[in-house]
């Protein structure tokens, strides 16, 4: 009974495989392929290269964004915060979405949000 399976599954390998030979000598070489597979992959390694590149230019010289306004009140105590908030520019009626954000901890704690942010 073994046998009988050992022989069947090296027929099935055997025929897929002149498949493929004959898929190939229909006009089609592995060497075709293997090209077509590289040129492939060069265009994919040009196309990520150049999303880096675009990336990095973007980084090196942003452009001030004109859909968010951020500032910067504190560090200090409770009064003088309220201060530095009424004295600041308010958002006007040109801004149809606007929201504040509170964030409390020492200024070192905030750092990675200042640079993320962008102040």
């Amino acid at each position: 009974m073994e046998h009988c399976t050992i022989t069947r599954a090296a027929k099935q390998s055997l025929s897929g495989q002149l498949a493929g030979l004959e898929n190939y000598s229909a006009g089609r070489s592995p060497l075709t392929d293997l090209s077509a597979l590289a040129a492939r992959k060069a265009r994919q390694v040009a196309a990520r290269d150049q999303q880096l590149k675009n990336l990095q230019n973007q980084l090196a010289s942003p452009n001030p964004d004109a859909a968010m306004v951020v500032r910067l009140v504190g560090p200090g105590h409770y009064a003088k915060i309220r201060s530095d908030l009424l004295t600041g520019n308010a958002p006007g009626h040109e801004w149809v979405l606007c929201a504040g954000l509170i964030l409390l901890g020492s200024k070192e704690g905030l750092s990675f949000v200042q640079e993320l942010v962008g102040l």
